[in-house]
């Protein structure tokens, strides 16, 4: 692995600006970003070829580069109490982001290592304005309009960062569900087969992706009476046809969040099991059946992280004036969906934040948040390695990349065969490199 700064491409192929900037706009995570600086990061990035077992990331150990994955599949590992590393996650999905631990200025929690030959894209934020020497001493600050590149990567990051967070919380759930039905049977095998209907059913209820056989409607006007009373948004939820039970899920930890529901995982265990019953009766849930081998449990939920993050940002000393809990998370749920960026947007357009620097601290405040949570949860896995063989359990959020990407994808590795062709035309050669296209890459791993 290359790791000289001299390989980035404005050194290596400079004529490649234009394409690089025009393909990386079209890439979900940076498609947000201004031009201006899409074209600075052209000038911080570079291509990292790994074979078998490299590790770009090294736990405790610093870094100052954020990782796109083009192509093949990273494992991600922690070490357990005892020293032994434990894989606790996979890194497969094209333009998954990695490395962000590095804007903390902290060590590396994790270590990440290829499998087979992987290509990454990575961009080299050392250049960004030093956020932490700001907060520690307000008089090195620069001017404010500085900061501005800070507030749009950070953006990028705490929207990665919260949507990965909000799947290992799904994940989590689906564990403890294991360990109860584990510590109540003394027959777990028998008992396999509605554990694991219970998990597809939980799984379609946070996605929406239930069938309309199971008439979800009056079952959930049903079991959520008590807390229909409380919430008007939930009222709306469960009179519309079809129902959205993701937005449902999102309300229900909404309530949580402010104190309105007591114990989401008793109720979501209650309308899991509701919903089974039935699904077992239809050809739909007895003929599907999923396997997954990494499931990541952990003691934290969504509303823990809400409102950890709630009082985080209220202490920082970067509001005008206070900030109710119910205004900090409606501006954080946007249509039911953890969206960062709008919460810094409302809490500048309304007047709560009135300086670059202090909404750049805001969203550097959710990031560290986010990553201080993933480590516990990974360390929980770590733990869980040893408890429970989880691997023939479907997993959150299990789905094929949609064939649009599949061209970005190739698009992006054409850009990196053309920067490692020589002066002379001819292409340099890829030791280790055995997959014939991008497509067949993918296809190994279901993509």
């Amino acid at each position: 692995m290359d790791t000289i700064k001299t390989n980035y491409i404005k050194n290596t192929n400079p004529e490649l600006r234009e394409q690089f900037i025009e393909i990386l706009r079209r890439i979900p995570h940076f498609s947000g970003l201004s031009d201006g600086l899409l074209a600075q990061l052209f000038h911080y990035a570079k291509f990292v070829s790994l074979r078998d077992k490299e590790r770009p990331v090294l736990e405790e150990m610093y870094g100052q580069e954020v990782y796109t994955l083009i192509r093949g599949t990273l494992d991600v590992y922690i070490k357990a109490e005892s020293g032994e590393e434990k894989q606790v996650d996979v890194i497969y999905k094209p333009f998954s982001l990695f490395g962000e631990q590095c804007i903390l200025g902290e060590q590396n929690n994790a270590s990440i290592e290829a499998r087979g030959d992987v290509l990454l894209l990575g961009i080299d934020i050392s250049a960004l304005p030093d956020l932490i020497v700001g907060l520690e001493n307000p008089e090195n600050r620069l001017e404010d309009g500085a900061y501005g590149q800070n507030t749009a990567l950070y953006s990028v990051f705490a929207n990665v960062l919260t949507e990965r967070l909000d799947r290992l919380i799904k994940d989590q759930y689906k564990l403890i569900q294991r360990i109860m039905i584990l510590h109540d049977s003394e027959a777990y095998q028998v008992a396999w087969q509605r554990n694991s209907l219970l998990t597809i059913i939980y799984n379609e209820f946070c996605t929406n992706e239930l069938s309309q056989e199971l008439g979800i409607q009056p079952i959930l006007q049903e079991l959520l009476a008590s807390p229909l009373g409380k919430s008007k948004s939930l009222q709306r939820l469960l009179k519309a046809t079809p129902v959205n039970t993701a937005h449902v899920y999102m309300e229900l930890s909404r309530m949580q969040t402010l104190g309105d529901l007591e114990d989401l995982n008793s109720l979501l265990l209650t309308i899991t099991q509701s919903l089974t019953d039935k699904a077992r009766k239809l050809d739909r849930y007895r003929r599907q059946r999923q396997f997954q081998f990494h499931d990541i449990p952990t003691s934290d939920s969504l509303s823990d992280f809400l409102n950890e993050t709630y009082e985080t940002i209220s202490e920082a000393s970067l509001l005008s004036r206070p900030l109710s809990k119910e205004t900090f998370l409606d501006a954080f749920l946007v249509n039911h969906t953890l969206n960062p960026t709008a919460l810094a947007a409302t809490l500048k357009d309304k007047g709560w934040i009135n300086d670059e620097f202090s909404l750049a601290c805001c969203l550097y405040l959710i990031c560290k948040k986010c990553i201080s949570m993933e480590l516990t949860i990974n360390q929980g896995i770590a733990r869980a390695i040893h408890y429970l063989i989880v691997h023939n359990t479907p997993r959150q959020f299990i789905q094929s990349t949609h064939m649009k990407n599949l061209h970005l994808v190739k698009e992006v590795v054409d850009l990196f065969e053309i920067e490692e062709e020589t002066p002379t035309g001819e292409a340099k050669s890829k030791k280790g490199s055995h997959q014939e296209s991008v497509e067949d890459l993918l296809s190994e791993f279901g993509l």
